[in-house]
């Protein structure tokens, strides 16, 4: 009961017009949640994922302040990484955490995550999407002359025939397939995938 009140109570915080302020409060009362809650409570998992959530959200609200940005995210991944420890992992968790840690600038932890549910999730076209734009995060760390993106190219060739058969199946459209799809055209327009030497074009 107190569970589903807290839960309630954050869930009405944390909507989706919700603002800066009233996340914040969510936030406060999820937190409270799950220090008086026992860690086996079976609304704890339901707790963990709405303060990732509104961590998430704070940290896009929080985006022209990078320092206060980073907090709410890295709350995030240390929440994630309980999620996963209890057994509750969806491919959103693993998701979500390769999106945080790509955003916090953690490509290398980013791309362990992808390796530890490789043999899980690398017929799912959400994997090779995930690695495509991975890769290049990776390759505009590069000076322009070492860029390679041929490895992006395959994980996009990955994903798009994969994502095709989700499709002709039945399932909704993934916006982020459209963005990942323009970024290969910027790439390929820029020469990227050329054989010479690189373009004068950031990708993206």
């Amino acid at each position: 009961m107190l569970a589903r009140a807290y839960l309630k109570c954050a869930v009405i915080r944390s909507d989706s017009e919700s603002s800066e302020y009233d996340l914040e409060e969510a936030r406060e009362i999820l937190l409270e949640a799950l220090q008086i809650l026992p860690a086996d409570n079976t609304k704890t998992a339901q707790l963990l994922q709405k303060l990732i959530d509104t961590d998430m959200k704070l940290a896009n609200q929080s985006a022209d302040n990078a320092g206060t940005a980073s907090v709410y995210r890295q709350e995030a991944i240390e929440k994630l990484r309980l999620v996963e420890e209890n057994g509750w992992a969806t491919f959103n968790t693993y998701n979500n955490l390769i999106v945080l840690y790509q955003k916090e600038g953690n490509l290398e932890e980013a791309e362990a995550v992808l390796e530890e549910i490789a043999e899980e999730y690398a017929a799912d076209y959400r994997w090779y999407k995930r690695y495509a734009f991975l890769e290049i995060a990776k390759q505009q760390e590069l000076e322009t002359q070492e860029q390679d993106y041929s490895v992006f190219a395959e994980y996009y060739g990955e994903a798009m025939a994969l994502y095709e058969e989700y499709l002709n199946a039945g399932n909704e459209a993934d916006g982020e397939m459209d963005t990942l799809q323009a970024q290969y055209e910027n790439a390929e327009r820029a020469g990227w995938f050329s054989e010479s030497e690189g373009a004068d074009d950031e990708v993206g």
